[in-house]
């Protein structure tokens, strides 16, 4: 895989990270009376599982998957997230799985809500740059676009976001994008697990559905749930049932309109 693709996949790990640092937008699992947080995904079609990890004060400090890859947070003295490390397991060998070990260090600019992120790659344990992003919000702290950048100063392709709510509702690529049209999206009205979270599944690509390329983004940043994701003629629908208080319990993706199934994730939630 290369350092390009490799940059692409990492960059979509850092979207749950900025809103956690804002005090008017609080990223954290959705909560009930009983305060529940995501303990744990599977999905039945790929046989990905996955276990998010909090510590005393319920914030997010890890994840930990069945191939045994494992990523990890740390905070500043701001209670700001100030390094992500990525570590890949013995068996993370499949193009959705990043294979190098990795570094990503935060910048927060002073009396702003912008920041920019430096990444590293380890191939054979050696540290090498990768590439810049710079992460914008708005006044309300909504996400509004993400750039690249190397280390040159060159800026590569971006992606800007526009909402509905608390939702995303369209992301729209730049040049040099491969992408070239935006997406849209459809929301229920009920909490979206995701929400805050840095998951792998922010690693991975697919050929169809929400976890293509940024559009992880749509559901770390948006508070409901994805039903259908459309770019240009294509529809790609998303299917939910929910527990007693709301939650999600299971999610499937399709593709074809409907027709082929692409993802089917239950979902286990813990009290806290």
């Amino acid at each position: 895989m290369s350092y390009q693709a490799l940059g692409n996949l990492v960059g979509l790990i850092l979207l749950g990270f900025v809103l956690a640092t804002c005090s008017d937008h609080q990223l954290q699992p959705p909560t009930s009376p009983l305060r529940f947080r995501l303990k744990a995904t599977n999905d039945s079609v790929s046989g990905s599982r996955v276990e998010y990890n909090y510590d005393v004060h319920n914030r997010f400090v890890s994840f930990t998957r069945e191939d045994g890859s494992v990523g990890s947070v740390l905070y500043d003295d701001q209670n700001r997230y100030k390094q992500f490390e990525y570590r890949p397991g013995p068996s993370t060998s499949t193009p959705l799985r990043n294979s190098y070990a990795q570094r990503v260090d935060f910048l927060f600019k002073p009396n702003s809500k912008d920041f920019t992120t430096v990444t590293y790659f380890f191939p054979n344990g050696v540290e090498s740059f990768a590439y810049y992003r710079h992460y914008f919000f708005d006044a309300t702290n909504q996400l509004t676009l993400i750039q690249r950048a190397a280390l040159d100063g060159f800026v590569g392709g971006y992606f800007s976001y526009e909402y509905t709510g608390d939702n995303i509702t369209t992301e729209a690529p730049g040049p040099p994008s491969r992408i070239n049209y935006p997406y849209f999206y459809t929301y229920d009205d009920k909490p979206n697990p995701y929400y805050g979270l840095i998951t792998p599944y922010s690693l991975a690509t697919s050929s169809g559905g929400q976890l293509e390329g940024y559009r992880w983004a749509v559901q770390q940043y948006s508070r409901n749930n994805v039903t259908e994701t459309k770019y240009v003629t294509q529809i790609f629908p998303s299917r939910y049932k929910y527990n007693s208080q709301g939650l999600p319990v299971q999610q499937t993706d399709f593709s074809d309109g409907g027709r082929k199934i692409t993802a089917q994730i239950t979902f286990t939630y813990e009290t806290f």
